[in-house]
């Protein structure tokens, strides 16, 4: 009897031990595998006990590499921990990374939410099927690939949606640097796969005079929007586009383009958002020259950066009121306000010019370090409005508080005009938090402080300017307060509320501008919007509305 009851007591200490290791206390981890790698885990249980931390490491066999963790657990870094909070299931996607050429070339790339927008982290890029990474936090990419070969680089998002830049070739010790837009494909019966492009024009063509182009986009998912671009990578402006239509002809005079090598872009969404990219080099030559002199310096260049408050994802939307704004601040020479579009996780650098008389067309050039330029656009005299030509840069290159130069040169049929750098530096989002009074608050003074904090200040210029739109509303959403406070992060209304009342507030827009170069022939500024009365996003503080109830009057 002894014998049992001391078994027992040693059962049950063996049991107290065990559950307190976690080796019995009933959540599971259960580990999945795509491709061909394990997963080690530490401690190594069947089950865990409640908030239990679990060490796992992803290792690819010979051949494959770790792509990302899917289910429970998301992220690219092959050893991370996991907080057991209940039962979990993790995946561990594993791709095949295919062995480094003798003869490389390198492909970088920048992978963004849509054009503009935040970077996309973890997405799988594969060129040729054979030779995978993915991105990093950054949404970059650097991916060697043997020289010469052509090949489609396919970029897949890990929450669905795919990008298709088709027909890539890199010569031996050359590197070449795309830009990617992605969108999250939102029909699972549609296909995920990106489209395929075919041009009635070859790499290494030659066009003279004007040209027929026709485009004609296939896929398992009829073609949304097509756009086609002539030596640019910009937004806008674009030879041609159509809608709904999976075919294009655009006709394009090469007279107005220097004589030299360049590449006609084509890019295309179906309508499950994915993409594809096709950029075919040619050549232009005409009969040279009929202008007597090589064009003189632009006389104005304007840099403007807008940082919005979300990414708003657009295709082509035109905000015309605002377009009209900014050819006005460049017709007059005197600096003025100008209202641009809203601010955060999406970055516009608009660069606009006055015509320089003997111009046939512009270059644009993009650089961070005033050394290395990249050419991103090349624009007919036919693309200017109202007198001034503008090209928007979408690239997910640039961020808040990341100088970018730009060059901007005239060109004609006897050559190009001197270059006129104008750099910019984008401001960081307006991340607002209000803070007082508290949401819910009760019992609140008839005269409250309204204060909030501005998380991102430290990052913006010591001088710039900041406005906060503050709204109060009562109960029955009656508008009582609507006032801009300028540079200070709290606000007195100047009235009393009433007792026992209950009202919400906001701020409900802010923007901030800085003045960072200002001349006789150049400028810029930088801009940074959040809310709704200056653009068309739905941000405002990024913890609002709050909701409060002022104190019941008391008589005496």
């Amino acid at each position: 009897m002894r014998r049992s009851l001391w078994l027992i007591g040693l059962l049950v200490v063996a049991l107290t031990i065990a559950g307190c290791l976690g080796g019995s206390s009933g959540l599971r981890l259960t580990i999945k595998i795509e491709g061909e790698g394990r997963v080690l885990r530490d401690p190594n249980y069947t089950s865990y006990r409640q908030n239990s931390v679990v060490n796992l490491t992803a290792q690819p066999e010979e051949g494959w590499s770790f792509v990302r963790w899917e289910g429970d657990l998301v992220g690219n870094d092959p050893e991370v921990q996991v907080v057991m909070t209940d039962h979990l299931t993790v995946t561990a996607v594993f791709a095949k990374s295919g062995k480094v050429p003798e003869s490389t070339g390198t492909l970088r790339g920048f992978v963004s939410d849509g054009q503009g927008g935040p970077a996309v982290e973890g997405a799988l890029v594969s060129w040729n099927g054979a030779y995978q990474t993915t991105t990093d936090a950054q949404g970059e990419f650097t991916l060697l690939i043997p020289a010469g070969q052509v090949g489609d680089i396919i970029v897949e998002r890990p929450d669905g949606g795919a990008t298709r830049v088709q027909a890539v070739q890199v010569e031996e010790g050359k590197e070449r640097v795309f830009d990617i837009p992605t969108r999250p494909s939102f029909d699972p019966n549609l296909s995920p796969i990106p489209p395929t492009v075919e041009l009635n024009v070859a790499p290494g063509d030659i066009l003279s005079g004007t040209y027929n182009l026709q485009v004609k986009v296939s896929g398992e998912n009829s073609t949304y929007v097509l756009y086609v671009y002539v030596g640019g990578e910009q937004r806008s402006p674009r030879e041609g586009m159509v809608i709904e239509e999976d075919e294009l002809e655009v006709l394009i005079d090469t007279t107005a383009l220097p004589n030299g090598e360049t590449y006609i872009r084509i890019l295309a969404y179906d309508n499950n958002e994915n993409t594809v990219i096709y950029m075919v080099p040619i050549i232009i030559f005409n009969q040279a020259p009929w202008q007597s002199s090589a064009p003189a310096a632009i006389p104005l260049v304007g840099v403007i950066s807008e940082t919005y408050a979300e990414n708003i994802g657009y295709y082509s939307k035109e905000a015309i009121l605002e377009k009209q704004q900014r050819q006005n601040r460049l017709a007059a020479p005197k600096l003025a306000d100008i209202e641009a579009v809203p601010g955060d996780s999406m970055l516009i650098v608009y660069i606009l010019w006055l015509p320089e008389s003997n111009a046939d067309g512009y270059k644009v050039y993009r650089s961070f370090d005033a050394v290395n330029y990249r050419e991103i656009a090349t624009i007919g005299t036919k693309h200017a409005s109202g007198g001034v030509f503008q090209v928007t840069d979408y690239s997910p290159q640039l961020a808040p508080g990341k100088r970018a130069f730009y060059k901007v040169v005239p060109y004609n049929s006897v050559g190009y005009g001197p270059a006129t750098v104008v750099d910019v530096t984008p401001l960081p989002p307006m991340d607002i938090y209000l803070v007082s009074p508290g949401n819910g608050a009760k019992d609140v003074e008839l005269d409250p402080t309204f204060t909030w904090e501005l998380r991102t200040k430290a990052e913006f210029p010591a001088d710039a300017y900041i406005e906060y739109l503050l709204t109060v509303y009562d109960a029955t959403s009656w508008l009582i307060v609507d006032d801009w406070i300028s540079m200070d992060e709290e606000a007195q209304l100047g009235f009393s509320l009433n007792p026992g009342h209950v009202y919400t507030w906001d701020i409900a827009d802010s923007y901030a501008e800085h003045v960072q170069t200002e001349g006789p022939s150049a400028f810029s500024e930088a801009y940074s919007y959040g809310g709704l009365a200056l653009g068309d996003t739905q941000t405002g503080s990024r913890n609002g509305e709050f909701i409060f109830t002022t104190i019941a009057e008391i008589e005496e």
